[in-house]
């Protein structure tokens, strides 16, 4: 584990993973199909909705209680190994390094690497061991960065963060082809959190401040080596437009489930319980979402049965792909049997495949290469500042 890597990762992973993820990854991943039947693969999307679907929700564990329980696992792990956090582990030009400072940097590591889960005490404690000299250094360098940022006398305004949050937004909402009303309807869904709040929290985060001064320290360091040319941008789109920018052709479809997945399922009366949901489904008033949100034994029935958008290979299990790919836009199933169960399906949109053109995915492009550019010069600009530097560690 390189000192570097820990630092660029920790700085900047989160968007530029995002960014990534966001294009390159069927809509279907990005809209969240997966909480209907996973693949046969079990994509990482699947696995991602499964661990939200079987998370307390925000209506059954306020925010409190989770902020309670983090702290308690904090807690723990700093007792078990039996750590100081104001105990100075480095000085830095004469800038003290605290014990605290490390842990709260492998902690933010942990965090990216498993998407938040708490570290159990027993498994922190050997993961800090491990990591805790890379991550020292990591802090050292972070220091580096600050000193110089000071020495310029160069500061992040309320201005700049603000904007970077706007910027990002606006990039995750091109990856994934959504509205701002959308990105704040998955805001409040996965976070409990309105779109404001979301924005003054990710403002108020340190590292996000201390990753918008390192770059802009490196921005007006390195202003021409960091520019991004219109010709870098094409030759990028070029390169991966038929991996990451082709859309396949993409239905939207709900289903009701009756799930046979769980020990001692009475399969024969399952099935006649789908039999019975089906004749209602298929009446010509019916009200599909309100008969998932009563019958079915998916998550998705908090959604009125709703998938989302997927396509038709790699994203469901094939007989419910096949099924769902036969039907016509608004029209109903007979009973679907898969390896969860029966299934009542309806298909409520289509989208036809397509390649995005330059112009739509400018942005993200110009961002990652930006953001290469900023890590190549800031990793640059670390090393030099060490070898000036006069550090010492305890």
């Amino acid at each position: 584990m390189k000192t570097d890597s820990i630092l660029r990762n920790f700085l900047i992973a989160a968007l530029t993973a995002l960014l990534v993820t966001g294009c390159s990854q069927s809509e279907s991943d990005a809209d969240g199909a997966s909480d209907g039947p996973p693949s046969s693969t079990e994509s990482s999307a699947s696995e991602s909705s499964s661990a939200s679907a079987n998370s307390p929700s925000s209506d059954t564990v306020g925010a409190g209680a989770i902020a309670n329980r983090v702290r308690e696992v904090q807690e723990a792990q700093m007792a078990l190994a039996d750590l100081t956090p104001e105990s100075v582990v480095a000085t830095v030009d004469g800038t003290e390094i605290t014990e605290g400072e490390v842990t709260a940097f492998i902690r933010g590591v942990w965090r990216q690497q498993t998407g938040g889960r708490p570290m159990p005490p027993q498994q922190f404690e050997a993961f800090r061991q491990r990591v805790h000299p890379q991550a020292l250094d990591a802090v050292i360098d972070r220091a580096l960065i600050e000193n110089a940022a000071a020495e310029k006398e160069i500061v992040v305004t309320d201005e700049d963060l603000q904007a970077r949050v706007d910027h990002e937004i606006a990039l995750t909402c091109i990856a994934q082809e959504k509205t701002e009303a959308e990105f704040e309807e998955l805001v409040k869904s996965n976070l409990d959190k309105t779109l404001e709040e979301y924005k003054n929290d990710t403002k108020a985060d340190e590292d996000f401040k201390r990753y918008q001064l390192g770059m802009k320290l490196i921005r007006s360091m390195y202003p021409d080596e960091v520019t991004v040319t219109e010709d870098e941008t094409r030759e990028l789109y070029e390169s991966q437009k038929e991996q990451r920018f082709t859309v396949p052709e993409l239905v939207r479809a709900s289903h009701i489930l009756f799930g046979t997945k769980d020990p001692g399922a009475d399969k024969d009366a399952l099935r006649a319980q789908a039999e019975e949901t089906l004749v209602e489904a298929k009446k010509a008033d019916a009200d599909f979402a309100a008969l998932a949100q009563e019958h079915s034994s998916c998550p998705s029935k908090a959604k009125g049965g709703d998938l989302d958008f997927f396509p038709r290979n790699g994203a469901m299990v094939e007989p419910f792909a096949a099924a769902a790919w036969e039907l016509e836009v608004d029209a109903v199933s007979d009973i679907v049997e898969t390896d969860f169960g029966y299934h009542i399906i309806k298909v409520t949109e289509r989208k036809e495949g397509r390649t995005r053109p330059l112009d739509e995915v400018e942005l993200i492009l110009r961002e990652e290469i930006a953001q290469r550019k900023l890590g190549e010069k800031y990793e640059a600009l670390v090393k030099e500042l060490r070898e000036k530097a006069t550090i010492e560690k305890s």
